[in-house]
């Protein structure tokens, strides 16, 4: 495993309460300072198992987190995953416990994988020279004017980004946001705060909106001096399920968010109330900050139902992507399937299938195999890119419906080079620029992937 990045005792405690990752238990808990507005009692709680994605988020924003400075912290993330049925929540080894692992094949030849900024192995913070910058966790990036590229750096609570002249700068956020009990703070950049910033999406004027677990945070002139973050959506100190604008509507765990061409944004969404729900919502937000929800049903099992959108179900949906027909696309990353959504709200499976064991076989849509597809984004031709987790990979498909592997082996690890032998940590988030250049979110590194 890794080296994780050094966190707050405090932050753990926040985390784990706002995950709701506790063991079964028939009391109350409260798990941190009562000085923290965020938090609250949680319960009774029911023990559920959870889904292979959130056990990946969870580690991936915990214990990777606190489990060098504070191993007592890390042995209770096993400890709560174990009370809940689950295993250390690490991304799945292939071929090990998650099913069948087919060969999807070698990535493409006419591709190269480069590390454009951060140090595998090296997880921190420190901005500068792109091969010299450090990141505690790159989770997501988004291609903003200029050649600019905005990264989501979660642990250490900040919004950076990579500038055309290889230089690393946080546009917003850090490490203060801790020390004093405020998770979100509205305001200008150099002291507004983020909790779990987590998604990003840029609109045709360069604005950043951010995915911070319960609230759409919108960063306004990010390169300038007036650079300033206020919440569209949503309450920061409350979770829930209700449609409505700005303050008044409710979520329960934001992940990933795209945007249409009118500037409406869509995001897939987690947690609610007292458990964990492995994510049934698509929600839109409307630039004037009015919440609908577009797909699922709070009063709808998890599970893989297509048809309706109000009475289909999903299970871990992570990635978001709109075609140019406006159909949602979304990596239901627990159904290892990619889900379709049409304008007229009818919902289908794309590609993979959710009765199928998680798999690494290229083929046409429902024929090919997925682990856990955690991001999704569009190039101009059409072509849907998949940061496939579990398998370590960055898939396509066509707009006909053909998967095919662009990068990566089937096997963790870091390595440049053709993209039939690049290997990568975690594709958990993807952008893709007019060329046809994707840029992945690869734990402490930030990959290109472009033609040679």
């Amino acid at each position: 495993m890794r080296p994780s990045q050094p966190g707050s005792i405090w932050t753990f405690w926040w985390f784990f309460g706002k995950m709701h990752t506790v063991a079964c238990s028939n009391a109350y808990h409260h798990f941190s300072p009562t000085s923290n507005p965020h938090l609250r009692r949680y319960g009774p709680c029911a023990c559920k198992t959870l889904s292979p994605a959130y056990k990946q988020l969870l580690t991936y924003l915990g214990a990777r987190r606190f489990s060098s400075r504070l191993p007592l912290a890390a042995v209770a993330v096993a400890v709560v995953l174990s009370a809940c049925g689950g295993d250390d929540g690490g991304l799945p080894d292939n071929g090990n416990d998650n099913g069948t692992v087919q060969n999807g094949g070698s990535g493409s030849s006419n591709y190269v994988v480069t590390t454009i900024a951060g140090q595998f192995d090296n997880p921190g913070f420190a901005d500068g020279p792109a091969a010299s910058a450090l990141f505690a966790n790159a989770i997501d990036v988004a291609l903003g004017p200029n050649d600019s590229l905005y990264i989501a750096d979660p642990n250490n609570q900040r919004i950076r980004v990579l500038t055309a002249d290889g230089m690393v700068s946080t546009v917003a956020g850090g490490s203060t946001a801790t020390s004093n009990g405020i998770l979100y703070r509205d305001g200008p950049c150099a002291s507004a705060t983020f909790a779990e910033p987590l998604g990003l999406a840029v609109d045709a004027t360069g604005n950043v909106y951010v995915a911070d677990i319960t609230a759409i945070r919108k960063i306004t002139n990010p390169t300038t001096s007036s650079c300033a973050v206020n919440t569209l959506a949503g309450s920061p100190q409350d979770y829930g399920h209700t449609d409505g604008t700005g303050s008044a509507a409710r979520f329960s765990g934001l992940v990933k968010l795209t945007l249409d061409t009118a500037g409406n944004l869509y995001a897939t969404e987690g947690m609610e109330g007292s458990d964990i729900l492995n994510g049934t919502y698509i929600r839109k937000i409307t630039s004037a900050g009015v919440v609908t929800t577009v797909a699922g049903n709070p009063n709808v099992p998890i599970g893989d139902t297509d048809g309706p959108a109000a009475s289909a179900s999903f299970n871990a949906p992570m990635g978001i992507a709109l075609d140019q027909q406006g159909n949602l696309y979304v990596a239901d990353s627990d159904n290892n399937a990619i889900r379709k959504i049409t304008p007229s709200g009818t919902v289908s499976t794309w590609a993979g299938s959710p009765t199928d064991a998680p798999g690494f076989a290229n083929g046409t849509r429902t024929a090919a195999t997925f682990n856990q597809p955690w991001s999704l984004t569009f190039d101009t031709a059409g072509n849907l890119y998949v940061g496939d987790a579990g398998n370590s990979a960055v898939r396509m498909i066509t707009p006909a419906g053909v998967v095919s592997t662009l990068a990566g082996t089937g096997s963790q690890g870091h390595t440049d080079g053709p993209a039939a032998q690049a290997e990568f940590w975690e594709t958990i988030g993807l952008a893709v620029d007019v060329n046809g250049a994707v840029y992945v979110a690869d734990g402490y590194t930030i990959r290109k992937i472009a033609k040679q």
